[in-house]
């Protein structure tokens, strides 16, 4: 079940699919009150689903800073693939050959 964030946060779900060789990302912005303000989704080419999940997590950073939430709210990214999460928390534990991308994420914030 998908929870709705606390008061003063947004919440991004991030998702990651793979079928037949294609994998795709969707990304859900929710609200306080778990109304759901936008969607993003659509296939990425890639090294596979933790590839994938962390270009949905770039995007939801583009998407969140873009949208100059941050002077609002806090960000809440929730994914199911938490070391995607870790390499973005911890440089050590980056993998060299997505590093770019990763730093790209690095730059936004």
């Amino acid at each position: 079940m998908i929870e709705s964030p606390v008061t003063g946060c947004v919440k991004f779900n991030v998702d990651v699919a793979a079928k037949e060789g294609v994998v795709g990302c969707e990304t859900i912005l929710r609200s306080k009150e778990g109304v759901m303000r936008a969607i993003l989704a659509g296939p990425v080419e890639g090294s596979g689903t933790d590839f994938t999940e962390l270009i949905a997590v770039k995007i939801t950073l583009h998407v969140f800073f873009e949208a100059k939430w941050t002077c609002n709210v806090f960000l809440i990214v929730e994914s199911d693939f938490m070391l995607v999460l870790h390499w973005i928390n911890d440089a050590a534990q980056r993998l060299w050959r997505w590093w770019s991308v990763l730093l790209e994420i690095d730059a936004l914030a």
